[in-house]
């Protein structure tokens, strides 16, 4: 099972985990092109996405309150002058993010990007395949090895086929 890694500070998927190893996404990794293999043969399902973690309310109050510096010196001023500037401020933030917002982790759905890296690795592996297939039945083979390129080049979609010649 891999697992995709987002960087939080560019809330980009940076990165694979298949139990303690971390893969980074470069095609020229020999991990990362296993990865894309296995999916390819295994399947979309062995993939989870990303972590995505919902703040709380009480993250999101934190990030948004005034520093106390300017806490305190709303509290003057409001003293000074019989206003609420303060009170207002600190209810507006609360008012914002409610105590229902409990925050946690849900998993993402995987990006698209893998499923394109997987069809094209399996694209090049068929013509790959198709081009081997050929030059076979081009160096007159013995009739077992004939019917197993045979067979490869039956099966390759027309889409490869016509890939090559056209």
């Amino acid at each position: 099972m891999y697992k995709l890694i987002t960087s939080p500070e560019l809330e980009l998927v940076s990165g694979i985990s298949k139990g303690n190893t971390f893969i980074p996404i470069d095609e020229g990794n020999k991990d990362y092109q296993q990865f894309i293999q296995d999916v390819a043969e295994q399947g979309i399902g062995i993939v989870e996405g990303p972590d995505v973690v919902e703040p709380s309310y009480v993250e999101l109050r934190i990030a948004e309150y005034p520093s106390r510096e300017e806490q305190f010196d709303m509290m003057y001023w409001d003293k000074v002058n019989g206003t609420t500037a303060w009170e207002d401020t600190i209810q507006s933030v609360k008012d914002k993010y409610p105590k229902t917002i409990t925050g946690g982790t849900t998993i993402a759905s995987v990006p698209t990007w893998v499923q394109e890296a997987v069809d094209n690795w399996t694209y090049n592996k068929q013509l790959r395949d198709y081009v081997n297939a050929v030059a076979i039945l081009e160096s007159d083979p013995d009739e077992e090895t004939r019917a197993a390129a045979q067979a490869i080049i039956d099966s390759t979609p027309n889409s490869i086929v016509d890939s090559i010649n056209n």
